[in-house]
């Protein structure tokens, strides 16, 4: 072996030695701020003076919680500590995220970070989100509670963020322009910080969006029965007012009566097939030709029952006001065709259950949007 290439040797073992060194370095540099309580950002001037919160040392009396950089570095923390160091602090908070939104119908893109986001990164993106012109949600981690929540403002402590883009709602699907903006935005976030950018593949989420947009025509139906006068006749403000409240139906403030279940959510609601809204104080005099009852399918819990129930008040109208029973085309319905909608129903509810996607669940509301 030459001189030249013992010498080559040696500075090749002395390069590894020093980035060996210096990796060992960092790392012992980052456990350090880890163990330390996190600084509360400045106050944001454009969101108003934040109060700032307390010393959290024992200097005050105070139990320590220490920070979360995020569930695998708490799960690691957590084995590391001591059963005494435990008992001292009381019980840690929960590690259980809050419900988030469901990432079947979200792109999901996250800022993960080493320290607590500055209030300039949260605003940006809150900011910039808001502009998008598609449904987008933000929530950050807050290590102190351990848990995910929707971003509020620019004060809190979070740690690392998720954005979450609706993949569909009923004004269609998401674009590959939208998605490769939210991704440009995040990454311009990350890189002058010390975060890290996670962005799924856009291609992937695009598959998913267009499945899940020809899934959502297929099932989006809203059933309308419609109680229609008798030739030469009206039906009066008044009368359809008491037989609505007297059914459990109240007037919303759009204009249309409503039946809501026991958890304030719509079952159906009953509107004028004319174009006058219904109105407190215009309904001693409105007059109309036919009312529309509505299901709207898939945002409709148990929409077998919810049909049931419409149909029974449907009847007791079309009996007390001696109208008909029709359909939305004004054909006039028995109980055989009332029976096919029901099979149609079945068969919708039945392919929201396959697809994990029940009517009427949180979901479904925010699909069917």
């Amino acid at each position: 072996m030459s001189d030249l290439q013992i010498g080559l040797l040696i500075l090749g073992l002395f390069v590894i030695g020093s980035v060996i060194a210096f990796n060992w370095f960092q790392e012992k540099q980052f456990r350090r701020r880890a163990e330390r309580d996190f600084k509360r950002p400045d106050a944001d001037a454009l969101l108003g003076n934040v109060n700032p919160a307390g010393p959290t040392t024992s200097d005050t009396g105070q139990e320590r919680i220490d920070p979360r950089l995020g569930p695998e570095v708490a799960d690691q923390t957590l084995h590391e500590e001591s059963e005494e160091a435990l008992q001292q602090r009381g019980p840690r908070p929960s590690a259980t995220p809050d419900v988030l939104p469901d990432a079947a119908i979200n792109y999901v893109a996250e800022i993960q970070a080493g320290e607590v986001m500055p209030s300039s990164m949260i605003q940006a993106l809150a900011t910039a989100l808001s502009s998008m012109g598609r449904k987008c949600q933000l929530f950050g981690y807050d290590y102190r509670k351990r848990a995910w929540q929707p971003v509020t403002s620019s004060d809190q402590w979070y740690t690392s963020a998720k954005v979450y883009v609706q993949l569909v709602d009923r004004g269609g699907a998401v674009t590959r322009e939208q998605l490769e903006q939210v991704v440009t935005l995040l990454r311009d976030q990350t890189k002058d910080a010390s975060a890290i950018c996670e962005a799924p593949d856009i291609d992937q989420a695009m598959t998913r969006a267009r499945s899940l947009d020809d899934f959502c025509l297929e099932v989006d139906i809203i059933v309308g029965l419609s109680v229609a006068a008798q030739p030469g006749q009206v039906l009066h403000g008044t009368q359809l007012r008491a037989l609505a409240e007297s059914s459990g139906l109240k007037l919303h403030p759009s204009g249309v009566f409503v039946m809501q279940d026991s958890q304030g959510d719509t079952l159906f609601s009953m509107d004028n097939q004319e174009s006058n809204p219904f109105r407190a104080e215009d309904l001693k005099m409105l007059t109309t030709r036919s009312v529309t009852f509505l299901l709207d399918v898939p945002r409709t819990r148990e929409g077998i029952k919810a049909f049931n129930k419409m149909v029974r008040v449907c009847k007791q109208f079309a009996e007390s006001l001696d109208a008909t029973l029709c359909d939305d085309n004004q054909a006039t319905l028995n109980d055989s065709g009332l029976e096919k909608i029901r099979n149609q129903l079945r068969t919708v509810y039945e392919a929201m259950a396959q697809r994990g996607i029940p009517a009427g669940s949180e979901t479904a509301r925010q699909l069917f949007s």
